[in-house]
Formats: C-alpha cells, sequence, structure tokens
C-alpha cells in the first residue's frame, strides 16, 4: 500500500482566506505518496496566485485552471478525469486533514481489504460558538444506509479506482446542495463497495 499513489482532487474558488491552510495539511500529510490537483475555477480573489505559490513549493502539487467559474461538479470531475492514482480523495479549499488521515486509511485499506474508506470528522463553524465538534458516524456503511442518509463527509473519504472505477459526479447533481449525497448513492448503487471506518476525525 505504501507504494500506491493516491490523488487528491480539490477544487476551488475564491478560496484565498483558506486555501494555504488546507494545502499545507496535505503537504504535511506522514504518507507521502500522492498528487494533488488543485482545480481553480476562475476565481475572482488571490486563489490563482496563491495556488501557484503553493504548487512552486511542490511538484506534488499540480493546477489546472478554468478561465471562468464552472462550478464544484465539473471542476471535481475534471480533476477525477486526470488522477493518475490508484486511490482517490477529495479535499475541499476549506478543509483541513489530520497529519495521519492517509497512513490510517491506507492501513486500514489493507487489514480490511476495503476499497472505500472514511472517518469521523471535526465540525468547524466560525459564526457560530461551536469551533469544533466531533461527529462519528454509521461504521461500515452500506447501500441502505446511502439511502436513509449521507453517512459519508466526502473530505473524510479515498476509494479504490482499480475496483470501483473512475466514478463521476452526475452534472445535474451541480443544483444540488449536497452532490456528495448522490455521488455515494450511485457509487453504492454498483454493488462493489467493501467500506471501513476509522473512529478517530481524520479532517
Amino acid at each position: 500500500m505504501k507504494n500506491q499513489l493516491i490523488s487528491i482532487v480539490m477544487p476551488c474558488y475564491n478560496a484565498a482566506a483558506t486555501l494555504g491552510q488546507s494545502v499545507n495539511s496535505i503537504i504535511g500529510q506522514s504518507f507521502t505518496n500522492w498528487e494533488l490537483l488543485i482545480l481553480e475555477d476562475g476565481s475572482s480573489d488571490s486563489t490563482e496566485e496563491i495556488a501557484s505559490r503553493l504548487a512552486l513549493s511542490d511538484p506534488r502539487i499540480k493546477i489546472i485552471y478554468s478561465a471562468v467559474n464552472r462550478g464544484v461538479v465539473r471542476m471535481r470531475n475534471i480533476g477525477i478525469r486526470l488522477a493518475k492514482g490508484d486511490w482517490i480523495a477529495f479535499c475541499d479549499a476549506d478543509d483541513w486533514w489530520m497529519p495521519q488521515k492517509l497512513e490510517w486509511q491506507m492501513a486500514l485499506a489493507e487489514q480490511k481489504n476495503a476499497n472505500l474508506i472514511y472517518s469521523a470528522v471535526y465540525y468547524y463553524k466560525e459564526s457560530s460558538r461551536i469551533h469544533q465538534k466531533e461527529i462519528q458516524l454509521l461504521p461500515d456503511v452500506c447501500y441502505n444506509d446511502m439511502l436513509k442518509t449521507n453517512a459519508i463527509p466526502m473530505s473524510t473519504s479515498i476509494y479504490q479506482i482499480d475496483s470501483l472505477g473512475k466514478h463521476y459526479f452526475n452534472p445535474v447533481s451541480d443544483k444540488l446542495v449536497h452532490e456528495d449525497y448522490a455521488y455515494w448513492q450511485q457509487l453504492f448503487k454498483k454493488g462493489k463497495v467493501q467500506s471501513a471506518y476509522v473512529k478517530t476525525p481524520t479532517t
């Protein structure tokens, strides 16, 4: 598992305030065999300049620029298509990861022979009194679970391309509030998912 490459897909739009912290949380991973695809979605702030500086600091970081704002679904699909890894992970430009996220998940994938790994999550909300809240999720989710609730936060997940294929977002879901929920339902409907759960929050 240590030799397998993880492709991290990060769409960003007007994310100047958070992009640096998010990318640095990836650079600081204890598991080092990854590529980061930053999909700059026609931002009007300094996101593009920040992304360019970050890419110069680490050859594992690649930037894909869009002259117009395409939306998160289309940009994620571009990232998935360009991914060269054995696994795909998702990290938005306002998320950040714990340093052992990928290490823990790859170890569990090998231990459980799983092709989709997700975890508990920390929830931050600057506009309220809740600055950090740990949320535990359903362990070992199946398709029936996904019909009832969106059980997998996108930023906690990694999935294996070899067994599940490159799975794309439905462009129609760009109009939905929870486009990730539709994504997971479609993936689980294939019936090939073997999920495993990390109880310690990784994001």
